[in-house]
């Protein structure tokens, strides 16, 4: 076989892998809007809960803080609440809530492809994507309301920022703000989120150590 003809046929497979891994990601957004209309309400695990606080919020109040859910984080519910009020009548609440963690879900997976794209080919990445969105553990936790999604969906959005952050001293703090902003949302959606904002202001300061006092002057 040619050389031209192997790379005829390795693009061919690239395209093949491409289409397979985006019709797997296209019943697996089927399958979150099935599933948010499906399921019985309340019966998410924690359902109840995570409920109850959107419910809170959504009503002007702040919950028990002494609660299971109550000591959780308002960020995720608040979107929550947030949504409710927009919400037409034809749509239950429980699926809006559901749709709202596919969506995060979904949109942590598009992060995984749009990062994996720059280092990898794009069937690669496509695979790699679809593998999380149909992932069973992933799959069922977008499939349900709560606040875990929400977190991953901003945990992953601030690592994945830390793989291009600039040199240019301006740029970088541009950089850097933003990427702290996605982290702090993270921890204001999961507590577990403290874990990244940690790692993020880590990355940061070791950066400006690197860099010298003089970076940070000019970044001004």
């Amino acid at each position: 076989m040619s050389a031209r003809a192997a790379d005829a046929e390795r693009n061919r497979a690239a395209r093949g892998w491409t289409l397979a891994a985006t019709a797997l990601v296209a019943v697996a957004c089927a399958a979150r809007v099935h599933n948010a209309f499906a399921f019985p309400p309340l019966l998410d695990f924690d359902g109840p809960a995570h409920a109850l606080y959107v419910y809170e919020l959504y009503e002007g109040r702040l919950p028990d803080w002494r609660t299971w859910a109550g000591f959780h984080p308002p960020l995720a519910y608040a979107l929550g609440a947030a949504l409710w009020h927009v919400l037409p009548d034809a749509v239950p609440v429980h699926a809006a809530l559901r749709l709202l963690s596919a969506a995060f879900g979904l949109g942590t997976a598009a992060i995984v492809w749009r990062v994996l794209r720059r280092f990898t080919s794009a069937a690669d990445a496509a695979v790699v994507a679809a593998c999380v969105a149909t992932a069973p553990v992933f799959a069922l936790a977008s499939s349900m309301l709560g606040n875990e999604l929400a977190c991953a969906f901003f945990a992953t959005a601030a690592l994945a920022r830390l793989l291009g952050a600039p040199d240019a001293p301006r740029a970088a703090l541009r950089h850097a703000i933003a990427t702290g902003l996605l982290a702090a949302a993270a921890a204001l959606a999961k507590s577990t989120g403290l874990a990244v904002l940690a790692v993020v202001a880590a990355t940061y300061a070791l950066r400006v150590r690197r860099a010298g006092a003089g970076a940070v002057t000019r970044a001004f």
